[in-house]
């Protein structure tokens, strides 16, 4: 990921939104670090987190949060009904 920078904005600009949408997730108690995670995740429409730590990411974000563990589990379950499905045709 990588920061989305708008032709049209300013240099202050770019800065102020920037810190505005860090301190929009800071507000929820989130690290610095990880509120400039969620903030560019938001930004690229990432749906899903995978971390090692979901307490991190606990404080009310739109975006599911998952341990790794968790994630193939998901996976696993995504794959299985598509072979379901495919099966049945």
């Amino acid at each position: 990921m990588y920061p989305q920078i708008p032709d049209d904005v300013s240099g202050p600009q770019l800065f102020n939104n920037f810190v505005l949408n860090l301190y929009t997730e800071l507000e929820k108690k989130a690290t610095l670090v990880d509120a400039i995670l969620l903030k560019e995740a938001k930004a690229h429409g990432v749906s899903k987190i995978v971390t090692w730590n979901k307490r991190h990411f606990e404080h009310g974000s739109d975006i599911k949060v998952f341990t790794p563990s968790e994630f193939m589990e998901e996976r696993d379950k995504s794959i299985s009904v598509k072979v379901l499905g495919d099966e049945t045709r």
